[in-house]
């Protein structure tokens, strides 16, 4: 990972860091809860322990209708 820097989990697929290098597996099957951001936050406290941080920018788009 680099600083300065926004990495963005692609749609199927999971992130994972393991001694700070970042890695995508495919998303689980069918039947199972996706929870790819919980997924990715585990493994950053796992690897980077009390240097963790994250971020998570949540919302959507204004629209028409949001008026």
């Amino acid at each position: 990972m680099l600083p300065n820097r926004i990495y963005v989990i692609p749609p199927n697929a999971n992130m994972t860091i393991a001694r700070g290098t970042l890695s995508l597996t495919p998303r689980p099957e069918a039947g199972e809860r996706y929870m790819p951001i919980d997924f990715f936050l585990r493994s950053l406290a796992a690897d980077q322990k009390s240097k963790a941080i994250g971020v998570i920018l949540s919302g959507r788009p204004p629209t028409a209708l949001s008026a």
